[in-house]
């Protein structure tokens, strides 16, 4: 369920964005983030409140995993959400800081270069253009890689309007998921390649929740089945 609020979130967000849109699609829009970000933390409750309390074994182990695996969605479909909102900060963050470029130059007079406000680093492809990062229609040789876009060029692009420049990205959307998704599991078992990781701070503060409950979800529960914590109660 929370996947599919998450992606209904990035659908409604591509939608109406960057169009007028009426006070029934915003609250919408609004309460689907809502519960696009708060969803792992009622998940991570349920399933801890589920799992301590006595129960067969074999059920208590289906129940380990079931809860383990359907967090690694949950917290992957919020992830999905926050990179779309991550990407769209992002892009109106890079835009106001090279439409003034006379503000931000070193001593030399050159053009300093804006870091990423995004919500992840890592996920190549991004849910929004914008001044580093050309629509997909009008830079068919990038597909799904970046291209080099030069200092000058993202100033001269700035000098456009911002909803001119800047739309949501239909075909990124099934390579982002699948990043989302990947990162999730990764930060679930806490591997840690490091090739995506949150850099923002709501990012940050989700990937920590996943990775408590996970630890909370192995440790604690397989020992209570190993141990035979229930015995005597509901194992008879």
């Amino acid at each position: 369920m929370s996947l599919f609020v998450s992606v209904g979130f990035v659908e409604v967000f591509g939608r109406t964005v960057n169009r007028p849109a009426d006070f029934v699609w915003m609250f919408i829009l609004g309460i689907s983030l809502l519960v696009a970000l708060i969803s792992p933390i009622a998940s991570v409750y349920l399933a801890l409140n589920r799992i301590f309390k006595p129960q067969e074994k074999r059920r208590h182990v289906m129940l380990i995993l079931f809860s383990y695996f359907s967090l690694i969605i949950c917290f992957g479909g919020s992830y999905y959400a926050m990179s779309a909102f991550g990407d769209r900060v992002d892009a109106r963050v890079k835009y106001e800081y090279y439409e003034q470029k006379t503000k931000y130059t070193d001593p030399f007079g050159k053009i300093v270069v804006r870091q990423d406000s995004r919500a992840f680093s890592g996920i190549k492809t991004r849910l929004w253009s914008g001044v580093d990062w050309p629509d997909y229609k009008y830079n068919q040789l990038r597909d799904e890689q970046r291209s080099p876009v030069s200092t000058g060029d993202m100033l001269r692009v700035a000098e456009r309007p911002f909803a001119k420049i800047s739309s949501f990205q239909y075909d990124a959307r099934f390579s982002v998921l699948a990043s989302t998704l990947y990162f999730s599991t990764v930060n679930m078992t806490t591997l840690g390649f490091g090739d995506i990781a949150p850099t923002s701070w709501y990012a940050r503060f989700t990937a920590n929740i996943q990775v408590v409950t996970g630890l909370i979800l192995t440790y604690f529960g397989i020992s209570m089945v190993i141990g035979n914590w229930w015995a005597g109660s509901a194992d008879g």
